[in-house]
């Protein structure tokens, strides 16, 4: 038998909450019918992982990662690093219509247990965000101080190093990936090969990698030039 939603979101709370813990889920109905509050509890007898936990975000994480890093933060169970996270705190039903195409309609929003939206402000649309984002101070299960108004701020801040200019356009540019797919269908790749910067891979690739690079206009600028 497939369990709910919510039997198997408290099944999962089981690995890290406290057991007899209370979760409720408000179902949001089109007025004027009332919102719907289901409630479910970490077994008594259950177990949970007592290990340390830390979670990295950055400022392109969001939706499912947001919920969860917020319930972990609100909960005192982990310890979230890293910049504030993109606040994508709507749920959204997709409708199909002619043409291939189809309207996606926000039809409820996340909040994490403390009771902080996920949302963040957004600067136009018909939507009325400001009504249901949630600034101000909130607290956690021991009583710390987090903050509301869309998106997870971290409680240790660590901001990402700068790249080269280079190293930005290769990540972007995904022509990593690409040479990788090409070389690995024309040659036959060895157990100990290694493109390390000692490994005698590195020694192999690095020509037909600078090539495929230059077909692709991707070269590094000269010393000294803009």
């Amino acid at each position: 038998m497939n369990a709910s939603p919510l039997a198997r979101a408290a099944a999962l709370a089981v690995l890290g909450l406290t057991a007899g813990l209370a979760h409720a889920i408000e179902t949001p109905k089109p007025a004027p019918a009332p919102e719907q509050k289901q409630e479910a509890r970490v077994a008594p007898l259950a177990q949970p992982y007592v290990f340390p936990v830390a979670v990295l975000m950055d400022e392109m994480s969001a939706s499912a990662a947001e919920i969860l890093a917020g319930a972990l933060q609100d909960h005192d169970r982990a310890t979230i690093l890293g910049e504030p996270s993109y606040g994508k705190g709507i749920v959204q039903n997709v409708f199909p219509l002619s043409g291939n195409t189809g309207l996606a309609l926000t039809v409820a929003f996340y909040y994490t247990p403390s009771g902080r939206s996920l949302q963040k402000p957004l600067e136009s649309g018909s939507l009325n965000v400001a009504a249901k984002v949630t600034p101000g101070t909130f607290h956690t299960d021991a009583g710390r101080e987090v903050r509301g108004g869309g998106g997870i701020q971290p409680d240790i801040a660590i901001q990402p190093p700068q790249v080269s200019r280079l190293v930005y356009v290769l990540e972007v540019s995904g022509v990593l990936t690409a040479f990788a797919g090409e070389y690995v269908q024309g040659h036959e790749i060895r157990d100990d090969f290694d493109v390390t910067p000692r490994g005698e891979g590195r020694k192999k690739i690095n020509d037909p990698f600078w090539y495929y690079d230059r077909g692709r206009r991707v070269v590094p600028l000269k010393e000294g030039r803009r």
